[in-house]
C-alpha cells in the first residue's frame, strides 16, 4: 500500500506550486519524507530534494552523484509521466 503524508507546505523552485503531500514510492513505504530525500514535482515534473527544514530545492551535485543509475532512471520515468498527464489535460 502507498502512504501519503501530510508535511507543511512546500514550494517547487521552478514553477512554484505549492504541495503539502508527498507519496514515498522507493523505500520504506512507512517513513515520512527526510532531507535528502528525493521527489519530483507534480506540476512541472522537476527533480527536486528535501531540505534540512523539509522544503524543496533544486538537487543538488552531491546528491545528484549519490543516487544509484537505476533510481536516476526511475525519477526521469516519473518526470516524463508527469509531464504526459499535464499534456493530455489540455
Amino acid at each position: 500500500m502507498i502512504n501519503h503524508f501530510r508535511q507543511a507546505p512546500a514550494v517547487c523552485p521552478r514553477c512554484h506550486y505549492q504541495f503539502d503531500c508527498s507519496t514515498k514510492i522507493m523505500g520504506d513505504d512507512d517513513e515520512a519524507p527526510k532531507p535528502k530525500d528525493i521527489t519530483v514535482c507534480f506540476k512541472c515534473a522537476a527533480i527536486l530534494e528535501f531540505t534540512e527544514d523539509l522544503n524543496v530545492q533544486f538537487l543538488t551535485q552531491e546528491t545528484m552523484d549519490n543516487v544509484p543509475v537505476n533510481q536516476l532512471y526511475e525519477l526521469l520515468f516519473m518526470a516524463r509521466k508527469i509531464k504526459q498527464f499535464w499534456a493530455e489535460q489540455n
